[in-house]
């Protein structure tokens, strides 16, 4: 027959309100809960590589065979030949290029319009005068860009041109 408990320990867990959850509680999540967490992560972080479908474009300018000291590079999608989307850009530092710089934003696969201009900035005692010596016309050249980050030199000919004054 039964026996009333002797203590409240010895009671049966199913009859205590609440026990189930407490148990559980104790135990740790269970499997869908862990799923759900990592899921939540991976939706944060995301699969890897820019959402938007950029990539990073790095490399160096040369002209006439010696680096570029200034300048800017665009990377515009080539819309004859399909390829649609944000331009990416950079600026030229010496030589040098990278989409991931403060002044840049990357550029999406696919062909591409690259547009690079160049120029010999004035010098640092003109007192914040805005000018320089352009080095050469606007020069422009074709390009695949790959799905991944890239690096990319480009020589700009010596007959691209010289000198003009930017204002």
């Amino acid at each position: 027959m039964n026996q009333p408990a002797a203590s409240p320990h010895d009671v049966p867990i199913r009859s205590v309100p609440g026990a189930a959850r407490r148990s559980a509680w104790r135990r740790g999540p269970g499997p869908w809960a862990r799923g759900l967490v990592a899921a939540a992560c991976l939706a944060a972080v995301g699969c890897g590589g820019d959402p938007s479908g950029r990539h990073r474009v790095m490399g160096k300018v040369t002209f006439d065979g010696q680096p570029v000291p200034a300048g800017i590079i665009y990377f515009n999608p080539d819309t004859a030949a399909g390829n649609d989307g944000p331009p990416g850009f950079a600026a030229i530092v010496d030589g040098a290029f990278d989409t991931r710089a403060p002044r840049g934003r990357g550029a999406i696969a696919g062909p591409h319009t690259i547009v690079v201009d160049g120029h010999v900035p004035p010098p640092k005692d003109a007192g914040g005068e805005a000018g320089g010596t352009v080095l050469f016309k606007r020069h422009e050249l074709k390009k695949d860009l790959p799905k991944t980050d890239s690096t990319l030199d480009i020589e700009v000919p010596a007959q691209a041109g010289k000198a003009r004054v930017v204002n």
